[in-house]
């Protein structure tokens, strides 16, 4: 079963790229409990993070946060974002981006909180996966060169490049099996309209289809059996082993942003776009939709299946300075905080223990 997150909104990355504020870890402890309580022995942990305003000039930046049963816990105190959660054992990991000082963007993770830096600074780069498999870490993202980003992975911070620097090319998640590990993303070929579906096994390119605006955003490997989610001609689409399934409601513009398998059921989440309502969270179970949220403006991250529970993380963008980050346990909107101060949350990544 994969965990992962991928392409929310993107009027949430932009909010995010304005200039930086310091955050204490005092703010956000002030105000970290969850609306709802847990009575089970479920430990649910969720990856995102949340926007501060400058009360002098305005200027809003993020920084990123996991939530471990609704209870904050600060990853930085500088700009940052959090992408995609793993856990194995006691040990935590959240994927993502920071910045130090003035340097661009820089893939990182964080180890129970400590981070751990995939690339330099000298150009933007972004984790946007992790999973860990024995005491290997493997995370997937994106570098910068000759002016295109570039899909990699990196192995216990060995990095691998996946595509031709000449080519704009993304990594949006990561899994592995055995010794096999599979990336997913899109390649583009300069057409801004035009991409294509891709899977790299071992660092393989294998294109599963193009033309117009067809990408992968999740990955879960099952058995031999590799499920892949994505868009495809701007339908939400998973792949069994090659072969597109798409998923449909009564809407257009729709995207798969994660998908998980257990037993013989096929999770998939996204968004849908709604006429005059914007994006609408989306969530379909053996490729039948099931309502999820009646919030116009919601979206839904990531989806882990627990023995017969269904969370998916998500968030609701009712309008700026209005956003609030929640998951859904079997469909019950579950809301998290992180501090007073805050103008806004997000939840890209979830994993349960």
């Amino acid at each position: 079963m994969k965990i992962t997150n991928v392409l929310i909104p993107i009027s949430i990355f932009l909010v995010m790229q304005s200039c930086k504020k310091e955050l204490s870890n005092d703010t956000i402890n002030s105000s970290t409990s969850s609306i709802y309580k847990h009575p089970d022995s479920t430990t649910v942990y969720v990856a995102g993070g949340l926007f501060t305003e400058d009360s002098a000039t305005g200027n809003v930046t993020g920084h990123a946060v996991y939530w471990r049963n609704g209870a904050a816990v600060p990853l930085t105190t500088s700009f940052s974002y959090a992408t995609s959660i793993a856990i194995n054992g006691n040990d935590v990991y959240v994927a993502g981006m920071m910045t130090m000082g003035n340097s661009f963007d820089i893939a990182a993770y964080w180890k129970n909180g400590n981070a751990v830096t995939l690339t330099d600074g000298i150009n933007n780069a972004r984790a946007t996966s992790i999973v860990i498999n024995g005491s290997d870490v493997y995370v997937a993202g994106w570098v910068t060169a000759n002016g295109n980003t570039v899909a990699a992975y990196w192995k216990n911070g060995v990095q691998t490049v996946l595509a031709d620097s000449s080519l704009f090319s993304y990594a949006n998640a990561i899994s592995v099996n055995g010794n096999d590990v599979y990336v997913v993303g899109g390649l583009m070929n300069g057409h801004l309209d035009s991409s294509t579906v891709m899977c790299w096994k071992n660092g393989v390119a294998l294109p599963l289809t193009s033309y117009p605006f067809s990408y992968a955003t999740s990955v879960a490997l099952d058995g031999n059996d590799v499920y892949i989610g994505g868009v495809n001609s701007s339908t939400a689409t998973y792949w069994k082993n090659e072969a597109p399934v798409p998923l449909t409601v009564s809407a257009s513009g729709t995207q798969v942003n994660s998908i998980a398998v257990s037993g013989d059921s096929i999770y998939a989440v996204g968004f849908f776009n709604e006429p005059n309502n914007g994006l609408k969270a989306a969530y379909w179970k053996d490729g039948t939709s099931i309502p999820l949220s009646d919030f116009a403006n919601s979206y839904a991250s990531s989806v882990t299946v627990n023995e017969q529970d269904v969370y998916i993380a998500g968030g609701i963008n009712n309008s700026f300075g209005n956003y609030k980050a929640l998951y859904w346990k079997n469909g019950k909107a579950i809301y998290l905080n992180a501090g007073t101060d805050s103008t806004g949350l997000y939840a890209n990544g979830i994993a349960v223990q």
